[in-house]
């Protein structure tokens, strides 16, 4: 079983830095998924690591505030942003 905290340790991973959610670390991931537009979150399952580099919602904190709801509604263990 990958948690988000086994995650992060993984080589590839390690320099990744926990920005917010520290109380998620055990979340399990069951899979991944990269997200680039707005309409991609309704092909979410639940329990996916989610990367993206958020560009699409970087200059919208209500499209920000929307996606992080839906994304808990999914109960996505992580979101990943590639800055």
């Amino acid at each position: 079983m990958l948690t988000v905290k086994r995650f992060l340790e993984l080589s590839p991973f390690y320099e990744l830095k926990i920005l917010s959610g520290h109380n998620g670390l055990d979340n399990i991931i069951t899979s991944g998924n990269i997200m680039d537009n707005p309409d991609a979150i309704d092909w979410f399952s639940v329990g996916e690591l989610l990367l993206t580099s958020g560009y699409f919602f970087k200059d919208s904190p209500e499209l920000q505030n929307n996606i992080m709801k839906q994304l808990k509604d999914l109960n996505c263990p992580a979101l990943c942003i590639k800055p």
